[in-house]
């Protein structure tokens, strides 16, 4: 698990370099499971939209989005979903209905952004 720089004062420009760097790492393997939250659900959202012709996308095995947002300063979402519609079942959205920082309307948004994707809402409190 990468600890990107500067999480309090993110930048979209400083994640992504420092993704780059990072994600060599793992490219030998067969299958890639992406994990992000909150914030880092929407960078990975906006570099995949961003980047559909990178050499590790079909490796993706899933994409988990857990709480993430859709905007948050410089990581605003791509406005062309396509590349992110054609990832299909392969991405799982989680969102709680009473999560604090991020609205589940935002985890209602992304499911109706992505229709293939799995959505898994809950509720923390039950």
């Amino acid at each position: 698990m990468p600890n990107f720089p500067n999480s309090q004062n993110a930048k979209y420009s400083e994640w992504r370099l420092f993704f780059e760097t990072w994600i060599h790492q793992i490219l030998s393997s067969s299958e890639i499971v992406l994990i992000g939250n909150s914030l880092g659900g929407c960078f990975l959202l906006k570099y995949l939209g961003e980047n559909p012709s990178l050499s590790f996308v079909e490796k993706i095995k899933n994409i988990h989005l857990i709480a993430s947002c859709m905007s948050a300063g410089d990581f605003s979402l791509p406005e062309n979903y396509d590349f992110l519609q054609k990832l299909g079942n392969r991405v799982h959205i989680w969102h709680s209905e009473d999560d604090d920082v991020v609205p589940f309307s935002i985890g209602q948004r992304l499911s109706e952004i992505l229709p293939e994707a799995e959505a898994h809402f809950f509720d923390s409190k039950k």
